[in-house]
């Protein structure tokens, strides 16, 4: 991209760095059965009295935060795609 000057193409360099950066890309998912998820749980939950008449189902978040976290501390760097900034939040708390 070399563009112009005074109205003429500039005189530009192309440069092969002739190296590519090695890169590990997985799709791990912490839970044996997706299949599970989203189904009522008769599981007692702490918290306020009102809570324990809530419905609750279960969810793939408590499998996923360790990992997460496992993954991060066993690598330099560590990059995390989120679908929406909820859930960017979540993991960065």
């Amino acid at each position: 991209m070399g563009g112009y000057r005074d109205g003429a193409p500039r005189t530009v360099s192309i440069v092969d760095a002739g190296a590519r950066k090695p890169m590990q890309i997985e799709v791990v998912v912490p839970i044996e059965d997706m299949g599970s998820l989203g189904k009522v749980t008769t599981e007692l939950r702490s918290g306020p009295a009102t809570a324990a008449g809530v419905e609750r189902r279960t969810s793939i978040w408590p499998s996923i935060t360790p990992k997460i976290l496992e993954l991060v501390q066993q690598h330099r760097s560590t990059i995390i795609f989120c679908n929406a900034r909820r859930g960017a939040e979540r993991l960065a708390a």
